[in-house]
């Protein structure tokens, strides 16, 4: 047992102190701060001692602190430690900037992830290289990767894979038995993987030499004062819910596969549900009609390379659709509107190779009003489809796609959001509420993942098997445990 086992205990005490007041929406922000700045204090000092750094101190905790709060910095696309998702609502990013990343995605993402990679090896190599002379003048960088780095990585791997082997079993067994003993270990075990992980960056970034052993004193206090810790963060869980069950939707108007995704035929199959709302796909025409798909290209559920927009809606009538078993042609947003009758719809308009403006007025003129009687709503990932819509018929409930989230997200022309369950966590949809639009997520076919939506209180949850989550869906199973877990997604 070495120093590090002291490293690990102190960041164990600070991720959970600073995440659980983080979570506290009671709390002075200024209190929050002083206790984040405090915990960095803290680990600038411990990490200057272990430099042996006594007679230069001034110096080396400069650049130690300004190295950790870089690689906070270069963390925080993987969670920054559970503060990503305050951070993101404290940015701002231009509504025509966000709509270009969103719309473009597909090819954008890729390159930013391609840079970020390249800023991670930057961060490791060459900016770490600096500040290693700089803390030691007589160092020499050696390879980025050594024998004793992968050693030490596999023996931090091995202990993680079996650290998720226990979370596993408080999961699935314990919180069977006992909702609060399981989320307890749970949250004791998911947030010492993440300590651990931590002292194991900061230990190879700074390269440390952590051969002497560990105070006991300190390591135990450390240890007792995590699962203390633990059970009062777990008990401020354990609270009386007064959550509603969400809305649950259908995705794409289906209930598994019991026809051709946004046709009338299994329209009329998913409809004898009664779903709370079936959410469906709508492209513009050649000849500026309405066809119910979702897709890009019809290559994928009819054989064809081509798309909706090139195509007129007579022809695209003539288009026999085959999935799952199931053939059935090109449904017309008037079929559809027509079969659905008393069924509430949340319309998507897909942007696709069409002038914004021009398509909210075409679709518009055409639908607002008949839908808007029916209260069904519209929602799209284009801002300017939306905020069209919105000025020419405000009664009409519209709402933003958000694929993933990663600035303070607009509650302004806008009466909802859809969101990527992934992307999802209590200060999201806390946000959202405090400002009176309501959450709804995608695509959510699986029941563990409804139940963790349900405990982060969003208003509806669009699916594909309708059926299968609303038979599983349960306000009191398991509200710890699943509690603790939305907990340590919104930490990584």
């Amino acid at each position: 047992m070495t120093k590090r086992i002291e490293l690990t205990g102190i960041m164990w005490v600070l991720v959970i102190i600073n995440n659980w007041l983080l979570a506290n929406i009671k709390l002075a922000t200024w209190i929050k701060i002083s206790c984040l700045f405090c915990s960095l204090l803290i680990v600038i000092a411990w990490v200057s001692y272990q430099l042996k750094a006594q007679e230069n101190i001034g110096k080396t905790s400069w650049i130690v602190g300004l190295s950790l709060l870089i690689g906070w910095i270069m963390l925080l696309p993987l969670g920054g430690l559970g503060l990503t998702s305050h951070v993101i609502n404290l940015i701002y990013i231009p509504q025509t900037a966000l709509r270009v990343l969103y719309l473009r995605r597909i090819l954008i993402v890729p390159v930013i992830a391609i840079c970020y990679c390249s800023l991670l090896v930057l961060w490791w190599r060459q900016l770490r290289g600096w500040i290693l002379r700089s803390l030691n003048p007589h160092f020499a960088t050696g390879s980025l990767f050594t024998n004793q780095f992968f050693k030490s990585f596999g023996i931090q791997l091995l202990v993680t894979i079996v650290g998720f082997g226990l979370m596993y079993l408080c999961v699935n067994w314990i919180a069977k038995a006992n909702d609060f003993l399981g989320g307890a270990m749970l949250l004791l075990i998911g947030t010492w993987i993440l300590a651990n992980w931590i002292s194991f960056l900061i230990t190879q970034y700074f390269q440390l030499q952590l051969t002497s052993e560990p105070n006991v004193i300190i390591g135990i206090g450390l240890m007792v004062a995590s699962v203390l810790l633990v059970i009062g963060w777990t008990q401020s869980l354990n609270y009386s819910s007064q959550l509603k069950t969400p809305e649950i939707i259908s995705h794409r108007g289906v209930d598994g596969h019991n026809g051709v995704q946004n046709t009338v035929q299994s329209l009329h199959k998913t409809s004898e549900k009664k779903p709370a709302a079936i959410e469906m796909d709508i492209q513009e025409t050649e000849d500026k009609s309405f066809v119910c798909f979702h897709d890009v290209n019809l290559k994928g559920l009819a054989r064809r390379n081509t798309t909706v927009h090139n195509l007129r809606i007579a022809r695209l009538q003539r288009i026999s659709l085959s999935e799952h078993g199931f053939k059935t042609p090109v449904s017309t947003f008037n079929q559809y509107l027509k079969r659905a009758r008393q069924q509430h719809l949340i319309v998507e308009i897909k942007p696709q190779h069409v002038s914004p403006t021009q398509v909210a007025q075409t679709f518009g003129s055409h639908y607002a009003d008949k839908l808007e009687s029916r209260h069904d709503k519209v929602h799209s990932v284009d801002d300017q489809i939306i905020a069209q819509l919105h000025r020419s018929y405000p009664r009409l409930s519209v709402g933003l796609i958000r694929p993933f989230v990663i600035s303070r997200l607009a509650t302004k022309d806008v009466n909802f959001y859809s969101l990527d369950y992934r992307t999802v966590n209590q200060q999201t949809v806390q946000f959202l509420h405090a400002h009176h639009k309501k959450v709804y997520v995608w695509t959510v076919d699986k029941p563990q993942v409804a139940q963790r939506m349900l405990q982060l209180g969003v208003d509806g949850i669009i699916t594909d098997r309708l059926s299968l989550i609303r038979a599983k869906i349960n306000v009191m199973k398991a509200p710890v445990t699943t509690r603790v877990t939305n907990v340590l997604w919104q930490l990584i």
